[in-house]
């Protein structure tokens, strides 16, 4: 059946829902498969910007980046994406501002390949571990040593694969199930450009030759946070010190997320509500 939903309900045996053409139907269980990625989460930023402004979800044509400086803010696998596609699509310069850090990590190393993110949260995790192991966390506390150990000899960096610059503020030797990982790894060559000219970097450089051909690098922001718009730039703060950034830009885009908004779900009513 296709039909708008108003409103749902509790009632002392099920859910009671009420559709966009007043018909009221009763249930004994109730999915919300909705989505949540449908009501853009944007900041409120001071000032005023005289180009661009848009948040991913409406990011269509990467043609509005040609010629233009842009700048990215937020740092999951959307922004990591929107920030690639700007270099390679003609950009004259792009930035990538992000307040915590992050944890890049491959989908998988090929085809054949389980994803690695389940890789490394399961293997092992249910053949041997105790309830105690579960309860302390004694499985990640162990497997962290060897996956930030394995990314430092592979990729240089134990902060995330092929990972120099951005490191999480909770990225420790501890425990690994405290991040969630980025899988848009195509970016990190362009955001490692600089740094990877360092000679002693040199060694690793092969991790970056896919990304060889794309013209213009991503400039990392490494803990900031916008602070206000000033015309035809964008005013960043430190998140670690005090110390604030303007960058020229012509097109921002926010990759700052979504709410978790279900306006037909009462909250009283055994409900979610809007998050």
């Amino acid at each position: 059946r296709h039909a708008s939903v108003d409103d749902i309900s509790r009632t002392r045996r099920g859910y009671r829902a009420t559709l966009s053409d007043g018909t009221v139907e009763a249930f004994d269980r109730v999915a919300v498969c909705s989505g949540l990625h449908q009501a853009p989460k944007i900041p409120d930023i001071p000032g005023a910007f005289k180009g661009l402004v848009i948040h991913s979800q409406d990011y269509k044509e990467p043609s509005i980046f040609d010629g233009q400086r842009v700048v990215v803010v937020g740092c999951g696998e959307t922004a990591f994406d929107v920030a690639h596609s700007a270099a390679a699509s003609g950009a004259s310069h792009v930035t990538l501002a992000t307040r915590r850090g992050f944890v890049s990590v491959p989908a998988s190393f090929g085809e054949d390949f389980a994803p690695l993110d389940c890789l490394i949260a399961n293997a092992g995790t249910h053949c041997w571990e105790s309830s105690w192991s579960r309860r302390v966390g004694f499985h990640w506390f162990v497997t962290t040593k060897f996956q930030r150990l394995g990314m430092l000899c592979v990729s240089g960096s134990s902060c995330g694969w092929n990972q120099w610059r951005g490191a999480a503020d909770a990225m420790d030797w501890v425990e690994g199930r405290k991040h969630i990982v980025n899988k848009a790894t195509k970016c990190m060559p362009l955001i490692n450009r600089g740094i990877k000219q360092k000679w002693w970097a040199r060694p690793w450089r092969w991790l970056d030759a896919a990304e060889a051909d794309v013209a213009v690098g991503v400039d990392l922001l490494d803990h900031y946070e916008v602070s206000e718009f000033c015309g035809r730039s964008v005013r960043f703060r430190s998140t670690r010190a005090d110390d604030d950034v303007a960058v020229a830009a012509d097109v921002v885009v926010l990759a700052t997320g979504y709410r978790q908004t279900f306006p037909f779900l009462r909250r009283g009513a055994g409900g979610l509500g809007d998050g």
